[in-house]
């Protein structure tokens, strides 16, 4: 049989004026202990919530910067910050609210007084002398009021025609609860004439609610779409007539140096995800969660013997409507690597028990999130206890006695009453303390003698000094072993005594 010698420390409590053994054990996760435990995490995030502590949510389907991203502002948290390196903020009023985001951890705020002004880069959609295919705008909509006039977007810049320097205007504005995109001298036709047009949304806005605004262009088709909420609600064709042919205009920046762009300069509300993309775009995000699920996974926790009972996991946790947070856990006594625990995942409800059905040294636990039908609530998980019960070695075996003869040494000793005590070793040697004892006919020291309380040694040699211990071992496989309660010496002689 392999033993494994460890020291196992149990706590004491006093109880009633006496000590009492204090099993059950806790790993607490998350709370105040964060989240730094679960290395693995797949669509969740960490925020800010209960008690001050970060809660463990799903995260945000945020667009990431991609190859056509051309400009990007989360409005997240200030000072803001535009995602693609193309534009640089000159100067900003706005301010960031975490209570009204629609996506992440803040939306934009405006009060009608300047908005965010930017400066195109190299490489910038709006720089001088761009020529646009496809392109994008996109944007959340939080309006406090619908005033008329109010300004949402807006571009100004300059290009020539007939030896003059004419402006270039793409604006959207509030006009009777709608927004109309004005386009000046931004599609350009073969001549270079000035040309002027606007796509008015048949879709009225209410105020204070959050709706999605998508303007693209087709270049292929020469088709300006303008879509709430991912209905259409304006329709074009960029040609001086506005039918379908095939003389449609063609975006075109000027060769102008100045040239700025605004967002919601004059406008009072929230903005949030506000894209400018080099290409059509299809499939919106519309969702604040994907219909993915998120999940997190443990690293693997030592609870330091084998054959230790889990005996339930407790979670602190809000499933708000139909959101859920589902648990698995498992455990073994052996794993390949700490990424790779043995044992299949088992599913449980926190805060039931066990029972004694689960066992292990090494436990990990996996979770998944899931948002509510409408991908726009998340559950949140505040804290998670793992309760177990160690499997501690059995008590010392006591009043060891040591007996010698000719040749031969009887020990004996009282036995350990606990269930799980499955047998005793013997221990001997020819120093005190050291027991790697050869000779003994009944073998090398330690000897498994079984479940008994009394063993005879013999084939010694007689008149040197032999020392003695013995320990109890349980049914755990490695077992436990204990502690030596004492240690005896004789000398084994020809002579009675």
């Amino acid at each position: 049989m392999k033993i494994r010698f460890r020291v196992i420390m149990a706590a004491l409590l006093v109880v009633a004026g006496g000590p009492l053994f204090a099993r059950d054990r806790t790993i607490a996760l998350g709370g105040g202990e964060q989240w730094a435990a679960f290395p693995k995490i797949e669509g969740l995030t960490a925020l800010p919530g209960r008690g001050g502590f970060a809660d463990l949510c799903l995260a945000d389907s945020e667009y990431p910067v991609g190859p056509s991203t051309d400009l990007l502002l989360h409005f997240n948290s200030p000072p803001l910050r535009e995602e693609t390196g193309h534009y640089s903020i000159t100067s900003s009023s706005a301010g960031v609210n975490e209570k009204y985001a629609k996506f992440g951890k803040g939306a934009g705020v405006f009060s009608g007084n300047g908005g965010i002004v930017l400066e195109p880069l190299s490489g910038a959609l709006f720089g001088p002398g761009s020529v646009w295919t496809d392109f994008s705008i996109e944007f959340w909509l939080y309006p406090a009021a619908l005033a008329d006039g109010e300004v949402v977007f807006a571009w100004k810049g300059y290009r020539r025609y007939g030896g003059k320097l004419i402006p270039q205007t793409l604006e959207c504005r509030v006009r009777r609860r709608t927004l109309v995109w004005t386009f000046e001298n931004l599609f350009t036709p073969a001549t270079g004439e000035p040309f002027r047009f606007e796509l008015e949304s048949v879709e009225s806005l209410i105020p204070r609610r959050w709706r999605h605004h998508l303007l693209r262009f087709n270049n292929r088709e020469g088709i300006l779409e303008y879509l709430v909420d991912d209905v259409p609600a304006g329709t074009r064709y960029t040609t001086v007539s506005g039918l379908e042919s095939s003389q449609a205009c063609v975006p075109l920046i000027g060769e102008a140096e100045h040239s700025s762009l605004s967002v919601a300069p004059r406008f009072t509300g929230f903005m949030d995800e506000l894209r400018v993309s080099a290409e059509y775009v299809k499939t919106p995000l519309l969702h604040r969660y994907s219909e993915a699920r998120g999940r997190a996974t443990s690293r693997v926790f030592d609870l330091g013997s084998t054959g230790t009972v889990v005996k339930r996991v407790n979670a602190l946790l809000d499933q708000p409507g139909d959101t859920e947070i589902d648990f698995y856990i498992r455990a073994s006594d052996s794993f390949d690597t700490f990424e790779r625990l043995k044992g299949d995942w088992r599913p449980f409800v926190p805060g039931k028990s066990f029972g004694n059905g689960l066992t292990g040294r090494y436990v990990q636990l996996m979770v998944e999130f899931f948002p509510d039908g409408g991908n726009e609530v998340s559950p949140r998980l505040f804290s998670i206890d793992i309760v177990y019960e160690p499997a501690l070695a059995p008590p010392s075996p006591a009043d060891l006695r040591a007996v010698a003869g000719d040749g031969k040494v009887t020990l004996s000793w009282k036995p350990v009453v606990e269930d799980d005590v499955k047998g005793y070793f013997v221990f001997y040697g020819e120093a005190p303390l050291n027991y790697l004892g050869e000779g003994a006919a009944e073998g090398k020291s330690p000897i498994d003698v079984g479940n008994v309380t009394t063993f005879e040694l013999s084939g010694l040699t007689n008149g040197k000094l032999y020392f003695f211990a013995v320990a109890a071992y349980d049914t755990a496989t490695p077992a436990h072993l204990s502690e030596f309660h004492e240690e005896k010496s004789a000398r084994p002689s020809e002579v009675k005594k």
